[in-house]
C-alpha cells in the first residue's frame, strides 16, 4: 500500500496500518495535529523491507483536510523529529 492511500485511510476514514503516529507535546490542536509515518518501504532501499529508519513527518489540517510534509529522516542519523520546525511551522500559520 502506498503511503498517500494509506494517510488518506488514517485520516478518512480513521483506519489505522499501525504505522502512523500522533506527535505529543507539539501543542496539537484540532485545527492542527502533527504525525510521523514508520515503516513503510522505499524502493531506494531494497531489502531493507518496511522497517527501513526512514520516518517522515507532517502536519495534518483536518478543516482544509491537507497534509504538508515537513521533514523526512534516518532514524540511524537522528532518534527522533525537530520539534524546532513544528514550532516554526506553527507560528507560520497563526
Amino acid at each position: 500500500m502506498n503511503k498517500q492511500y494509506g494517510l488518506e485511510l488514517f485520516h478518512c476514514k480513521e483506519i489505522n496500518s499501525g504505522s502512523i503516529f500522533e506527535i505529543q507535546g507539539v501543542g496539537n490542536i484540532d485545527e492542527l495535529k502533527f504525525f510521523k509515518v514508520k515503516k513503510f518501504q522505499c524502493k531506494s532501499l531494497k531489502g531493507r523491507g518496511a522497517k527501513n529508519g526512514i520516518h517522515v513527518i507532517y502536519a495534518y489540517l483536518p478543516i482544509d483536510q491537507k497534509i504538508v510534509f515537513l521533514e523526512i529522516y534516518f532514524k540511524a542519523d537522528r532518534k527522533n523529529e525537530r520539534k524546532e520546525r513544528i514550532f516554526d511551522f506553527i507560528n507560520m500559520h497563526k
